[in-house]
């Protein structure tokens, strides 16, 4: 495990217990995690070196929104051989 790697999971733990604790994932000192909005289409990227970055908007909703239908149809078909 690198240092940055270290960085990475204190940051994104930092996020988790902030939000075990008060319901509100937005620790002191970093950036407020958003509450997700689909016109805006907002997310909360951890990079690879343990920075906190609000992007918008997200930059694989294009290939998303591709296969999207593709996915409930296989949701469809399944749930009609009780898969």
């Amino acid at each position: 495990m690198t240092a940055a790697d270290r960085k990475v999971a204190q940051t994104a733990q930092a996020y988790w217990v902030a939000f075990a604790k008060t319901g509100n994932p937005a620790p002191a000192g970093l950036p407020a995690w958003p509450p997700f909005n689909a016109n805006a289409n907002n997310l909360l990227e951890f990079t690879a070196a343990g920075d906190v970055q609000i992007r918008q908007p997200d930059p694989l909703k294009a290939q998303i929104d591709l296969v999207q239908p593709v996915n409930e149809q296989h949701l469809v078909v399944n749930a009609q051989y009780g898969l």
